[in-house]
């Protein structure tokens, strides 16, 4: 089964204000056309298959064979059709049929085909920020949106999931009551892996304990636990006055 693009702009066209026959006989040409635009037919089998009288076609052939100096195509003097050896050719049949009419939709589902990749790639990265967390400190923490979002704000800030694993291993290789207090208190994943934050009182940005620990590494890999600097950044993360106390579970 064959199938022929029909340009809605036909609707505004100037062939458009012809008589209902010249349209009929048009349209059938294109219906009949084979992929190289061509008709194979002339005036009587046209006639049958539009199911008009042959006098009626024989008009409209000639009314679609005639310049139209109103037409917004050029090609032919604006002619619909032209007779060639075994019938008549569409004009412009196969510039339509070229024509790509599909491609806004598409680009609009490629388009949300990326969004959605990149949705999936950014919840594989905050969750597996999750998951290392478990891994490290036995925790069971669920992929809530509260800790998902907490990690995003870790990668926002430059961090690599393989950055983060580090950091999680080596607070728990230098620190245990800071490993223990990561380990029991619900709101500690959220604390530690915050960077840099504003100041609720203040309002000026301050350094998080994520930045604490890695500022002297540029965010470089925090992969080495005995690390002069990482040492340095967990003993200033162990003083800070401003992490919870790990004595007191939170609800």
């Amino acid at each position: 089964m064959t199938f022929v693009k029909l340009d809605t702009n036909i609707l505004d066209s100037s062939l458009w204000v012809e008589p209902a026959d010249v349209r009929i006989a048009f349209i059938t040409i294109l219906a009949m056309a084979g992929p190289d635009g061509v008709c194979p037919a002339t005036a009587p089998g046209i006639a049958r298959r539009a199911n008009l009288p042959l006098d009626v076609v024989e008009r409209a052939l000639a009314v679609l064979e005639a310049p139209d100096p109103h037409s917004r195509s050029l090609a032919e003097g604006g002619r619909r059709v032209r007779r060639v050896d075994g019938g008549y050719l569409a004009v412009n049949y196969l510039k339509y049929r070229q024509r790509d009419h599909t491609v806004t939709e598409r680009k609009r589902r490629q388009r949300e085909r990326d969004r959605q990749a990149i949705v999936e790639t950014a919840y594989a990265e905050t969750a597996g920020i999750v998951d290392a967390y478990n891994q490290v400190f036995g925790t069971r923490l669920s992929h809530t949106a509260g800790n998902l979002k907490a990690a995003r704000r870790a990668l926002d800030g430059g961090y690599t999931l393989g950055q983060m694993r580090a950091v999680f291993e080596a607070v728990k290789a230098r620190s245990t009551e800071t490993a223990r207090w990561c380990a029991e208190h619900n709101r500690a994943f959220e604390y530690l892996i915050r960077p840099t934050y504003r100041h609720r009182q203040s309002g000026e940005m301050v350094q998080g304990p994520l930045d604490k620990i890695t500022n002297e590494l540029g965010v470089a890999r925090p992969e080495a636990p005995d690390d002069p600097h990482l040492e340095a950044a967990l003993d200033a993360l162990d003083q800070s006055t401003a992490m919870p106390n790990p004595r007191k579970r939170s609800a």
